[in-house]
């Protein structure tokens, strides 16, 4: 099954100004540029809910797997240490 992901960055929006009007105006921009990403896509909401959760596993593996592989360099180099 192919998945498309589209990822915004929402802290990327810049602040264009403080009146109530641009405000507003910026949030409907933010609000159809989602919308339009994912009718893009053709993902439903279920479909974006099951990639997050996809990609936030992905994260979880990897940063088990850095740190498992930290952790066995280090318990090498307390061993070379401890042996001299």
């Amino acid at each position: 099954m192919d998945k498309v992901v589209t990822l915004i960055h929402l802290s990327s929006v810049r602040r264009l100004s403080s009146t109530p009007q641009e405000t507003s105006m910026k949030s409907l921009l933010v609000a159809a540029t989602l919308a339009a990403s994912t009718l893009a896509s053709g993902c439903s909401t279920s479909g974006w809910i099951s990639a997050a959760g996809e990609a936030m596993q992905a994260r979880d593996a990897y940063d088990r797997q850095a740190r498992d592989e930290r952790l066995k360099r280090a318990n090498a180099a307390a061993a070379r240490v401890h042996d001299n």
